[in-house]
């Protein structure tokens, strides 16, 4: 059995080393299992042969039994002792290294070392490799916080000598400051330099041209139709005692404005129905669903005015030869065979599609009762406006040549209205006369402002409702002409 205090093979059979003296602790033997776990420090369980209730057994309890009332001996109590001491002596036998069996205390010593150096061989006790002392670990700590302390000021140091000096208050000595004291110039006689510089740039720099003024910039030119509305003899014009079948206005061609009286009525169109039978002409022929060109049966029908005769029923006239006949004459039978040839719907919805919607067309020249449900109907402003359009050329069929050439009254009646008393411009005019009624339509072009005067007016003579006109065409001249 090996001791564990001197690590000694020992074959005593009295529970001590015959080595050391001190008592033997017979230890059960390791399992494989047990042995690699305390290589890890893992404290072993109970074995397999043994209950799991039982005890390790201690030096304690391998102890022989005292009798009562004897001290009982302990390990130091056995050591040997002196030949001066008290106690009996050790046999030779039980003395370390006596006995005849036994080694010698040199023999002792070398085995004791043998021992140790098989235990650092084996890596130390049981229970896992030796730690090293607490003093080696603090010293091997302090080295490498030394190392790191030496590691942070080589890096200070480094980074004061590649670091730029930074720009700190200036510092000057005594001496430096007598100098600039010296060096600097008295505030008079600066003073006095910069305002001898300045009078000499003054006289080397010319003086600066004076800015042309800017030029007036053209007035605008006032609103034509609030100049003629706001006019007091416009205003005072009132000649129909504010009849509800009368209406009036004054066009602008340019601007599209428009002044007047009762102008967006609709009221009896008599011979001005023409207007909406010349525009809805030239839209289809421009859209390809007429050609002017195209000759129809010529159909007499009425009296009145008119070019074309009874002799003339059943004959082949071109679509524009009517419309010229209509436009120059005022004819009455060239009016109705275009009526028969547009429809009285179609010339309705024609001109309503373009947003004149107060064009009705319910009869035939000479055959219409005044406002009844067979009356053909126009306000005074959707009458101007179709005019305009064609006068501007909206269109390629009918335009301004064509009114140029064709709208002019041929008769006595031509400008005994709305053009007897202007003179000095174009004056264009469709008119229609029946008794107690008087509806004209003019364009008046002094070159440059074109503008379109109309009245549509009953209830009276239609001679004196036709110096109404004229009146209206003299006021309206005389603001706009000026």
């Amino acid at each position: 059995m090996i001791c564990e205090h001197c690590g000694n093979n020992s074959s005593s059979t009295d529970g001590y080393c015959e080595h050391c003296g001190r008592l033997l602790i017979k230890k059960p033997e390791q399992s494989p299992v047990e042995k690699r776990g305390n290589r890890f420090g893992i404290k072993p369980g109970p074995r397999r042969d043994e209950p799991a209730d039982s005890k390790p057994v201690t030096p304690t309890d391998q102890r022989p039994e005292v009798p009562v009332g004897q001290k009982p001996v302990t390990p130091t109590d056995q050591r040997p002792v002196t030949p001066t001491g008290t106690g009996s002596e050790v046999p030779p036998e039980k003395r370390p290294g006596g006995g005849t069996g036994g080694n010698s205390i040199p023999e002792f010593k070398r085995n004791r070392d043998l021992a140790g150096d098989k235990r650092k061989k084996d890596g130390g006790m049981q229970g896992g490799p030796v730690a090293p002392p607490d003093g080696d670990r603090i010293k091997k700590l302090v080295i490498a916080l030394l190392g790191l302390a030496a590691c942070i000021l080589v890096v200070v140091i480094l980074s004061s000598l590649f670091k730029k000096p930074t720009p700190g208050p200036e510092t000057t000595t005594t001496a430096e400051a007598a100098d600039q004291t010296a060096s600097e110039p008295e505030p008079e006689a600066e003073a006095a330099e910069e305002q001898q510089e300045e009078a000499a740039a003054e006289e080397s720099e010319p003086e600066p041209e004076p800015e042309p003024e800017p030029e007036p910039e053209p007035e605008a030119e006032p609103d034509r139709m609030a100049k003629l509305y706001n006019d007091a003899s416009y205003q005072a014009f009132s000649p129909y005692s504010g009849s509800d079948r009368v209406g009036y206005a004054t066009f602008d061609i340019s601007t599209g404005k428009v002044v007047g009286y009762n102008y967006e009525e609709p009221l009896s169109s008599s011979a001005l129905i023409s207007i909406p039978i010349l525009y809805t002409l030239a839209v289809q022929a421009d859209s390809g669903k007429i050609d002017l060109n195209d000759e129809i049966k010529f159909r007499y029908s009425v009296g009145g005015r008119g070019k074309l005769t009874k002799s003339d029923d059943g004959k082949k006239v071109s679509v524009l030869t009517l419309a010229e006949y209509m436009m120059l004459y005022s004819d009455n039978n060239a009016t109705n065979t275009l009526i028969d040839y547009l429809g009285m719907k179609n010339i309705s919805s024609t001109c309503k599609s373009k947003g004149y919607e107060s064009v009705s067309v319910g009869g035939k020249i000479m055959k219409t009762e005044d406002y009844t449900s067979n009356d053909n109907y126009v306000s005074a402003v959707d009458a101007a406006a179709m005019l305009a359009d064609l006068y501007s050329d909206k269109f390629s069929s009918i335009g301004k040549g064509f009114l140029n050439s064709y709208m002019e009254i041929q008769d006595d009646s031509g400008r005994d209205g709305l053009g007897k008393n202007i003179s000095g411009a174009t004056f264009l005019n469709m008119n229609g006369l029946k008794e107690k009624k008087y509806n004209e339509i003019a364009i008046i072009d002094d070159g440059a402002n074109p503008y379109i005067n109309i009245v549509l007016s009953s209830g009276e003579e239609f001679e004196t409702l036709r110096e109404y006109a004229a009146e209206y065409g003299r006021i309206v001249d005389s603001v706009l002409s000026k």
